[in-house]
């Protein structure tokens, strides 16, 4: 507001010297036709002045200017484009359900993220926020329609881009622990069935912090910096979001939703020319290896899961009596790497240094110097192509690595894991 203030009044003053100089002139004209004396010999050092001080007044405002754009605005112009790549939708599944889509595009973590949901003919919102949204696509189921309209808010999921727009929902009738359904999700629209109307559903406001301003989608999908919350709006927001959900996520509650979106990916890149469906490949793999294409993971022969064990990934090496292994530390991932021995299913004393190697060399391939640099935030690895080839070139830098004998490993790179494992 302050700025506006200044630009107003720098332009108030130009428009004033401008307007002075015309009358003065004006009247200097007048003058000397009474007088009988030329005016322009008066009006001359007039124009002169002004000519003389306009450059410097017009310099200073160009100045000025840049230097709004350069500070002000351009900062500004960059936190709602960013703002921008955060949207929402309704969408449904076959068997009924139906969820909020949020993608956020952003390359940022949302904060606050508030959605507010309305039914047709119902006057009372669905509210629903959830404290974070990392990057990537999320799914939030809020209700389902078959048999009967039922509304209940459940923990988001991510959602499967490789095969479509897929989510993994676990059916009433499976039981805790086991595989789900993978659905195809599509846009939620108005239907009518047998004459009549069918519930129907839209978001009406969506709402999130990204960096240090929040801001606010309207029902037409319009982006506004967000109006501050009455008392009465923020506590019901605040107990949407401590209020207990179930989840309908088939992993271990010890997985995170990031978590499992990158499982599902590497699972369907490394398994891609292997079975008949990478779906299959995925749940198989919590009970069985599964085999890996050569093409995708050159030095690996198959590939499990341990859902139940941080999301454990185990890569079978072609090796003789090796696996590499990776696990999530909270919302990181890898946040460590392992070589074991198949045989003994433990670390092996000279396979902890080329563990250390191995994690070295997949941080590497970020460009960064300590093992410790190579765990991210998983939705991190899911937000763009870009990254999801990082991860498969990570790991077959971390596979190149953990087949080697550990007699053969550099002993300059031994100093730098263990430099790296001590400052990380």
């Amino acid at each position: 507001m302050m700025r506006i203030i200044l630009v107003a009044v720098a332009a108030v003053a130009l428009i004033g010297v401008l307007a002075w100089s015309v009358v003065l002139a004006v009247m200097m004209a007048f003058g000397a036709s009474a007088d009988g004396v030329a005016w322009p010999l008066l009006t001359g050092p007039v124009g002169d002045t002004f000519g003389g001080l306009l450059g410097p007044i017009l310099n200073a405002a160009v100045l000025a200017a840049t230097v709004f754009l350069a500070v002000s605005w351009q900062p500004r112009k960059e936190e709602r484009d960013r703002a921008a790549n955060i949207v929402g939708w309704i969408a449904e599944t076959e068997g009924g359900h139906l969820g909020v889509v949020v993608a956020n595009t952003s390359g940022s973590v949302a904060s606050m993220v508030d959605v507010v949901v309305q039914r047709s003919g119902d006057d009372t919102p669905l509210i629903d926020r959830e404290a974070t949204v990392p990057p990537g696509l999320w799914f939030i189921p809020f209700a389902t329609v078959e048999p009967l309209l039922k509304v209940e808010w459940k923990l988001p999921l991510s959602v499967d881009t490789s095969r479509g727009m897929t989510v993994t929902l676990r059916p009433s009738e499976v039981t805790e622990g086991s595989e789900g359904e993978d659905l195809l999700l599509r846009p939620h629209l108005p239907q009518t069935q047998a004459g009549r109307n069918l519930p129907h559903f839209e978001i009406t406001e969506l709402r999130y912090t990204v960096g240090r301003r929040t801001w606010s989608r309207d029902r037409n999908g319009a982006l506004w910096k967000a109006r501050k919350l009455s008392e009465e709006d923020e506590a019901a927001r605040t107990k949407a979001m401590r209020s207990p959900r179930a989840s309908v996520t088939t992993m271990s509650a010890r997985v995170s939703a990031g978590v499992e979106q990158l499982l599902r990916y590497t699972i369907d890149a490394l398994c891609s020319d292997s079975v008949d469906s990478a779906a299959n490949a995925f749940a198989a793999a919590a009970s069985s290896p599964q085999p890996v294409s050569p093409v995708v993971l050159p030095g690996v022969k198959a590939v499990s899961r341990n859902a139940k064990n941080g999301g454990t990934l185990t890569l079978h090496l072609d090796a003789e009596g090796r696996q590499l292994r990776l696990w999530q530390t909270k919302e990181k991932y890898p946040g460590g790497v392992e070589v074991v021995d198949s045989a003994q299913q433990e670390v092996r004393a000279g396979d902890k240094k080329v563990s250390s190697l191995a994690q070295l060399a997949g941080a590497r391939v970020l460009g960064k110097k300590n093992m410790g640099d190579l765990a991210r935030d998983a939705g991190e690895w899911m937000q763009s192509p870009g990254w999801r080839a990082l991860w498969i070139i990570a790991l077959r830098e971390m596979v190149v690595t953990a087949s080697q004998p550990v007699e053969d490993a550099p002993a300059a790179q031994a100093v730098d894991a263990d430099q790296s494992a001590a400052e990380a």
